[in-house]
């Protein structure tokens, strides 16, 4: 009897986080962040090559959603560098304006994590998708951020 209830309250509450986790929320811009501008993007231009700073609305819409399109963000820039460098530059230039920011890795997340909210820049690591290191005696391997397993 004791296990049936217990069975019945979890399955209970596994009901109501189901049906919280589908609902809107109300979340408000953290005012704290700046809007991009046009300095901004000519700073990015500067540090990138022309096609790693991405503003097409069709190429930024695909970045801006998942590929349930049920998490849809409104960026309008996304940058994708090619080393390191350029990732410490663009997050130290983004730190220092207060541009909010949001990483893309393989992009192959199934729960909205790496979707802008608002207007965010992107920070797409499609470029860096290297692998760096084989070791077969142990099945490792070691790669760039923005690698995706199914492409190795």
């Amino acid at each position: 009897m004791m296990k049936t209830l217990q069975n019945l309250r979890r399955a209970q509450q596994a009901q109501i986080y189901k049906r919280s986790f589908g609902s809107q929320v109300n979340i408000e811009r953290n005012k704290n962040f700046k809007v991009l501008g046009d300095s901004d993007l000519t700073f990015f231009e500067k540090i990138l090559d022309k096609s790693s700073v991405i503003t097409d609305a069709d190429q930024v819409e695909t970045a801006n959603s998942d590929w349930t399109k049920k998490f849809v963000g409104q960026s309008k820039l996304v940058l994708k560098p090619k080393s390191n460098e350029e990732v410490a530059a663009i997050l130290e230039y983004c730190n220092n304006e207060k541009l909010a920011l949001v990483p893309q890795g393989g992009n192959t997340g199934l729960v909205g994590g790496s979707n802008p909210i608002f207007d965010e820049v992107i920070l797409s690591m499609g470029n860096m998708n290297k692998i760096l290191n084989f070791d077969e005696s142990y099945g490792i391997v070691t790669a760039e951020s923005g690698a995706v397993l199914q492409d190795m």
